[in-house]
Protein backbone atom coordinates (compact mmCIF):
# COMPACT_ATOMS: atom_id res chain seq x y z
CA UNK A 1 0.00 0.00 0.00
CA UNK A 2 3.01 2.16 0.77
CA UNK A 3 4.61 1.86 -2.60
CA UNK A 4 1.14 2.27 -4.46
CA UNK A 5 0.71 5.78 -2.45
CA UNK A 6 4.33 6.72 -3.31
CA UNK A 7 3.58 6.40 -6.76
CA UNK A 8 -0.07 8.10 -7.14
CA UNK A 9 1.89 10.87 -5.13
CA UNK A 10 4.80 10.99 -7.99
CA UNK A 11 2.20 10.69 -10.69
CA UNK A 12 0.53 13.88 -9.05
CA UNK A 13 3.61 16.10 -8.87
CA UNK A 14 4.43 15.08 -12.56
CA UNK A 15 0.88 15.97 -13.61
CA UNK A 16 1.04 19.12 -11.60
CA UNK A 17 4.63 20.25 -13.47
CA UNK A 18 2.77 19.31 -16.64
CA UNK A 19 -0.02 21.74 -16.47
CA UNK A 20 2.26 24.88 -15.63
CA UNK A 21 4.95 23.93 -18.32
CA UNK A 22 2.14 23.84 -20.49
CA UNK A 23 0.73 27.44 -18.76
CA UNK A 24 4.17 29.18 -19.30
CA UNK A 25 4.53 28.05 -23.00
CA UNK A 26 0.79 29.31 -23.59
CA UNK A 27 1.75 32.33 -22.32
CA UNK A 28 4.80 32.91 -24.24
CA UNK A 29 3.10 32.27 -27.52
CA UNK A 30 0.34 34.53 -26.03
CA UNK A 31 2.95 37.00 -25.58
CA UNK A 32 4.64 36.62 -28.33
CA UNK A 33 1.60 36.68 -30.65
CA UNK A 34 0.51 39.69 -29.17
CA UNK A 35 3.82 41.58 -29.67
CA UNK A 36 3.40 40.45 -33.39
CA UNK A 37 0.34 41.79 -33.69
CA UNK A 38 1.24 44.91 -32.19
CA UNK A 39 4.55 45.19 -34.57
CA UNK A 40 1.97 44.53 -37.51
CA UNK A 41 -0.16 47.33 -36.36
CA UNK A 42 2.41 49.73 -35.66
CA UNK A 43 4.20 48.90 -39.49
CA UNK A 44 0.47 49.36 -41.10
CA UNK A 45 0.64 52.64 -38.70
CA UNK A 46 3.95 53.89 -40.32
CA UNK A 47 2.72 52.96 -44.05
CA UNK A 48 -0.37 54.49 -43.46
CA UNK A 49 1.25 57.63 -41.90
CA UNK A 50 3.82 57.68 -45.29
CA UNK A 51 1.09 57.19 -47.86
CA UNK A 52 -0.94 60.25 -46.13
CA UNK A 53 2.21 62.40 -46.13
CA UNK A 54 3.23 61.27 -49.36
CA UNK A 55 -0.09 60.96 -51.60
CA UNK A 56 0.06 59.51 -55.29
CA UNK A 57 -2.32 60.79 -57.76
CA UNK A 58 -3.33 57.31 -58.60
CA UNK A 59 -5.79 58.85 -61.70
CA UNK A 60 -2.97 60.31 -63.62
CA UNK A 61 -0.77 57.14 -62.93
CA UNK A 62 -4.00 54.85 -64.66
CA UNK A 63 -3.69 57.01 -67.65
CA UNK A 64 -0.43 55.33 -68.45
CA UNK A 65 -2.32 52.03 -69.41
CA UNK A 66 -4.08 53.88 -71.55
CA UNK A 67 -0.90 55.25 -73.65
CA UNK A 68 0.23 51.88 -73.69
CA UNK A 69 -3.84 50.94 -75.14
CA UNK A 70 -2.88 53.43 -77.95
CA UNK A 71 0.40 52.11 -79.43
CA UNK A 72 -0.82 48.18 -78.32
CA UNK A 73 -0.80 47.62 -81.98
CA UNK A 74 2.91 48.43 -83.02
CA UNK A 75 4.66 47.88 -79.76
CA UNK A 76 5.30 45.84 -76.72
CA UNK A 77 5.04 48.01 -73.57
CA UNK A 78 6.39 47.85 -69.87
CA UNK A 79 5.90 50.16 -67.25
CA UNK A 80 6.96 49.87 -63.70
CA UNK A 81 6.93 52.58 -61.54
CA UNK A 82 8.52 52.22 -57.69
CA UNK A 83 7.11 55.37 -55.33
CA UNK A 84 10.68 55.93 -53.49
CA UNK A 85 8.83 57.36 -50.04
CA UNK A 86 6.18 54.90 -49.40
CA UNK A 87 7.63 51.86 -51.20
CA UNK A 88 4.67 51.05 -53.23
CA UNK A 89 5.03 49.50 -56.85
CA UNK A 90 3.00 50.07 -60.02
CA UNK A 91 3.03 47.80 -63.06
CA UNK A 92 1.23 48.68 -66.77
CA UNK A 93 1.67 47.22 -69.44
CA UNK A 94 4.00 43.67 -70.25
CA UNK A 95 4.61 41.88 -67.14
CA UNK A 96 7.74 39.34 -69.25
CA UNK A 97 11.15 39.88 -69.39
CA UNK A 98 12.64 42.12 -71.76
CA UNK A 99 16.41 42.13 -74.35
CA UNK A 100 17.65 44.74 -71.84
CA UNK A 101 19.68 46.20 -74.26
CA UNK A 102 22.45 49.05 -72.33
CA UNK A 103 19.84 49.25 -69.46
CA UNK A 104 21.73 46.12 -68.52
CA UNK A 105 25.10 48.29 -68.07
CA UNK A 106 23.29 48.89 -64.77
CA UNK A 107 23.79 45.61 -63.69
CA UNK A 108 27.19 45.14 -64.72
CA UNK A 109 28.40 48.55 -62.70
CA UNK A 110 26.28 47.62 -59.84
CA UNK A 111 28.16 44.45 -59.80
CA UNK A 112 31.76 46.24 -60.08
CA UNK A 113 30.67 48.79 -57.31
CA UNK A 114 29.73 46.12 -54.85
CA UNK A 115 33.05 44.55 -55.49
CA UNK A 116 34.95 47.55 -55.06
CA UNK A 117 33.33 47.82 -51.66
CA UNK A 118 33.90 44.97 -50.62
CA UNK A 119 37.79 45.32 -51.10
CA UNK A 120 37.81 42.63 -54.14
CA UNK A 121 38.52 45.16 -57.09
CA UNK A 122 39.12 49.36 -57.12
CA UNK A 123 38.25 51.91 -59.01
CA UNK A 124 41.53 53.01 -60.16
CA UNK A 125 42.44 48.96 -61.29
CA UNK A 126 43.32 48.65 -65.15
CA UNK A 127 40.40 47.61 -66.99
CA UNK A 128 40.89 47.92 -71.39
CA UNK A 129 43.74 49.92 -71.06
CA UNK A 130 42.23 52.71 -69.02
CA UNK A 131 41.11 52.25 -65.24
CA UNK A 132 37.64 50.96 -64.10
CA UNK A 133 36.41 54.39 -63.06
CA UNK A 134 37.17 55.42 -66.51
CA UNK A 135 35.37 52.53 -67.56
CA UNK A 136 32.36 52.97 -65.51
CA UNK A 137 32.03 56.49 -66.88
CA UNK A 138 31.92 55.47 -70.35
CA UNK A 139 29.27 53.16 -70.27
CA UNK A 140 26.81 55.12 -68.26
CA UNK A 141 27.68 58.76 -69.87
CA UNK A 142 28.22 57.45 -73.08
CA UNK A 143 27.17 53.94 -72.90
CA UNK A 144 29.93 52.90 -74.47
CA UNK A 145 29.75 49.04 -75.66
CA UNK A 146 33.86 48.80 -75.70
CA UNK A 147 33.65 49.84 -72.24
CA UNK A 148 30.52 47.54 -71.42
CA UNK A 149 32.41 44.18 -72.56
CA UNK A 150 36.27 45.13 -71.23
CA UNK A 151 33.93 45.94 -67.60
CA UNK A 152 31.93 42.22 -68.59
CA UNK A 153 35.53 40.64 -68.57
CA UNK A 154 36.57 41.91 -65.57
CA UNK A 155 33.70 41.45 -63.68
CA UNK A 156 32.18 38.37 -65.25
CA UNK A 157 28.96 37.33 -65.98
CA UNK A 158 28.67 34.92 -63.03
CA UNK A 159 29.56 37.61 -60.83
CA UNK A 160 26.30 39.62 -62.25
CA UNK A 161 24.49 36.82 -61.95
CA UNK A 162 25.38 35.82 -58.57
CA UNK A 163 24.88 39.64 -57.74
CA UNK A 164 21.68 40.02 -59.37
CA UNK A 165 20.14 37.03 -57.24
CA UNK A 166 21.65 38.17 -54.16
CA UNK A 167 19.41 41.44 -54.38
CA UNK A 168 16.65 39.84 -55.72
CA UNK A 169 16.18 40.47 -59.46
CA UNK A 170 14.19 36.91 -59.89
CA UNK A 171 13.96 37.82 -63.60
CA UNK A 172 18.04 38.70 -64.63
CA UNK A 173 19.56 36.64 -66.65
CA UNK A 174 23.39 37.87 -67.76
CA UNK A 175 23.95 35.15 -70.22
CA UNK A 176 20.93 36.79 -72.06
CA UNK A 177 20.97 40.06 -70.99
CA UNK A 178 17.36 40.29 -70.68
CA UNK A 179 14.81 41.39 -67.38
CA UNK A 180 11.25 43.05 -66.37
CA UNK A 181 10.97 46.40 -65.99
CA UNK A 182 10.13 45.67 -62.60
CA UNK A 183 13.37 44.16 -61.58
CA UNK A 184 15.01 47.46 -63.05
CA UNK A 185 13.00 49.77 -61.04
CA UNK A 186 13.70 47.40 -58.11
CA UNK A 187 17.87 48.16 -59.10
CA UNK A 188 17.12 51.47 -59.19
CA UNK A 189 14.99 51.68 -55.42
CA UNK A 190 18.17 50.12 -54.03
CA UNK A 191 20.44 52.20 -55.41
CA UNK A 192 18.80 55.13 -54.41
CA UNK A 193 17.95 54.15 -50.67
CA UNK A 194 21.94 53.35 -50.57
CA UNK A 195 21.35 50.18 -50.23
CA UNK A 196 23.67 48.68 -52.78
CA UNK A 197 26.65 49.94 -51.61
CA UNK A 198 28.64 52.86 -49.67
CA UNK A 199 27.60 56.19 -49.95
CA UNK A 200 30.60 57.22 -52.17
CA UNK A 201 29.72 54.36 -54.67
CA UNK A 202 26.20 55.52 -54.98
CA UNK A 203 27.17 59.09 -55.76
CA UNK A 204 29.58 57.71 -57.82
CA UNK A 205 27.02 55.95 -59.82
CA UNK A 206 24.06 58.81 -59.61
CA UNK A 207 26.39 61.49 -60.68
CA UNK A 208 27.10 59.25 -64.05
CA UNK A 209 23.52 58.68 -64.60
CA UNK A 210 22.55 61.99 -64.03
CA UNK A 211 25.05 63.21 -67.19
CA UNK A 212 23.78 60.73 -69.05
CA UNK A 213 23.11 60.80 -72.30
CA UNK A 214 20.16 59.51 -75.39
CA UNK A 215 18.29 62.58 -73.53
CA UNK A 216 15.26 62.32 -75.80
CA UNK A 217 12.83 60.35 -74.06
CA UNK A 218 12.86 60.68 -70.19
CA UNK A 219 14.62 63.38 -69.49
CA UNK A 220 13.13 65.50 -72.41
CA UNK A 221 9.67 65.61 -70.50
CA UNK A 222 11.07 66.76 -67.24
CA UNK A 223 10.40 69.97 -66.11
CA UNK A 224 13.28 72.81 -64.70
CA UNK A 225 14.05 71.96 -60.85
CA UNK A 226 13.26 67.91 -61.50
CA UNK A 227 16.25 66.04 -61.30
CA UNK A 228 16.85 62.77 -63.24
CA UNK A 229 19.45 59.88 -63.31
CA UNK A 230 18.42 58.00 -66.29
CA UNK A 231 20.23 55.14 -68.44
CA UNK A 232 18.94 54.37 -72.12
CA UNK A 233 18.49 51.25 -73.58
CA UNK A 234 18.41 51.22 -77.92
CA UNK A 235 18.85 48.74 -80.23
CA UNK A 236 17.05 48.11 -83.64
CA UNK A 237 13.56 47.25 -82.43
CA UNK A 238 13.46 49.03 -79.02
CA UNK A 239 13.82 52.05 -77.15
CA UNK A 240 13.90 51.81 -73.25
CA UNK A 241 15.14 53.90 -70.31
CA UNK A 242 14.97 53.74 -66.82
CA UNK A 243 15.27 56.69 -64.55
CA UNK A 244 15.03 57.95 -60.87
CA UNK A 245 13.01 61.44 -60.66
CA UNK A 246 13.65 63.48 -57.45
CA UNK A 247 11.70 66.77 -56.41
CA UNK A 248 12.50 68.10 -53.12
CA UNK A 249 12.18 65.13 -50.90
CA UNK A 250 9.35 62.99 -53.28
CA UNK A 251 10.77 60.59 -55.71
CA UNK A 252 10.61 58.15 -57.79
CA UNK A 253 12.04 55.34 -59.97
CA UNK A 254 10.65 55.12 -63.80
CA UNK A 255 11.21 52.46 -66.04
CA UNK A 256 9.78 52.39 -69.30
CA UNK A 257 10.66 49.40 -71.75
CA UNK A 258 9.53 49.55 -75.38
CA UNK A 259 9.85 46.59 -78.37
CA UNK A 260 8.59 46.33 -82.13
CA UNK A 261 8.29 43.41 -84.19
CA UNK A 262 10.34 44.77 -86.70
CA UNK A 263 12.36 47.97 -86.94
CA UNK A 264 11.58 50.14 -84.53
CA UNK A 265 9.87 53.87 -86.01
CA UNK A 266 12.12 56.57 -83.69
CA UNK A 267 9.76 58.93 -84.20
CA UNK A 268 7.09 57.69 -82.10
CA UNK A 269 9.53 56.92 -78.98
CA UNK A 270 9.48 60.64 -78.07
CA UNK A 271 5.68 61.00 -77.91
CA UNK A 272 5.73 58.00 -75.96
CA UNK A 273 8.48 58.38 -73.33
CA UNK A 274 6.95 61.90 -72.96
CA UNK A 275 3.10 61.05 -72.21
CA UNK A 276 3.79 58.44 -69.75
CA UNK A 277 6.63 60.73 -68.01
CA UNK A 278 4.40 63.35 -67.69
CA UNK A 279 1.96 60.87 -65.96
CA UNK A 280 4.03 60.25 -62.97
CA UNK A 281 5.50 63.80 -62.99
CA UNK A 282 1.75 64.46 -62.50
CA UNK A 283 0.69 62.05 -59.84
CA UNK A 284 3.47 62.50 -57.79
CA UNK A 285 4.36 66.30 -58.32
CA UNK A 286 1.41 67.46 -59.34
CA UNK A 287 2.77 68.88 -62.32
Amino acid sequence: MKNVARLVGVCLILVTISLFAIKGWNSYFAANSTASSSSSSSGNTEAESQASKYPVNSTALEDIQEVINKYSNTMDISVAVTDLQTGKSYHYGDTASFTAASVGKLVTVATFLHEVDNGSATLDQSVGGTTAKEEIRAMLVDSDNTAWHNMEVAVTLDAQQAYAETIGLTSYSATENTMSSDDVAKLLTKLAEGKLFADQYTQLMLGYMQQANYRGYIVAAIPDGVTVYHKVGLLEDRVHDAAIIKKGDRSYALVVFSKTSGAYDFSKAAPLFSSITKDTLQAFFGS
